[in-house]
């Protein structure tokens, strides 16, 4: 994944984040809170594996974005329902919710990337697990497992799953420039804070 992208992300999920209630001041979180809405995500993406939930009729979802793309009521209304009804709560959907809150947490820190992310990278062989569950713990144990305690080792450690989420999906064929790209366009539309406290 080319560092550009992964920095627009960060750019805009938490450009998207703040404008949804997620960064008012009196809603201030502290690092652990934000490391465990990261777990979280990994855990949606763990149960729609288990359950091989996976984007529905893909083909009609891209065929109306190219049809209604500029039309102001898709764009309000129409994108919402059709993500909500072909990609939401897919595997790679929540995937997607991971990577976006790995930028997120690298947003709030008011960090790139690149101040992020500062020693060399060697991901894990994929291959010699079993399942996802198998992967998923690795990638918490990568989050929670090391030293947390600066915002800078917070950041290396949500900075070193950003690129293992990102190769992982390389790896399995999974577009997830495309569903971040989606999810992004879909968080948009979503009421304040999503329904949620925080």
């Amino acid at each position: 994944m080319k560092k550009e992208i992964i920095e627009k992300w960060i750019q805009e999920a938490y450009a998207i984040n703040k404008a949804n209630g997620f960064h008012d001041p009196e809603h201030q979180h502290s690092n652990t809170c934000r490391l465990m809405l990261i777990v979280t995500e990994i855990s949606e993406a763990v149960e729609a594996d288990r359950k091989g939930i996976h984007p529905r009729e893909l083909n009609i979802f891209e065929e109306a974005c190219r049809t209604w793309d500029g039309n102001k009521l898709w764009e309000t209304t129409g994108y919402a329902q059709t993500f909500h009804d072909h990609i939401k709560d897919s595997f790679e959907d929540e995937l997607a919710d991971v990577v976006i809150r790995c930028c997120d947490f690298l947003g709030c820190l008011g960090m790139t990337f690149e101040q992020a992310f500062k020693k060399p990278w060697e991901p894990i062989n994929h291959q010699n697990y079993d399942t996802f569950a198998d992967e998923a713990w690795y990638w918490v144990w990568l989050l929670c497992g090391n030293d947390h305690a600066t915002n800078v080792t917070a950041a290396a450690n949500v900075a070193g799953l950003l690129l293992q989420v990102c190769d992982y999906c390389d790896i399995n064929d999974i577009d997830i420039a495309q569903h971040v790209e989606w999810k992004l366009k879909y968080n948009k539309t979503r009421p304040f804070r999503h329904g949620k406290a925080y």
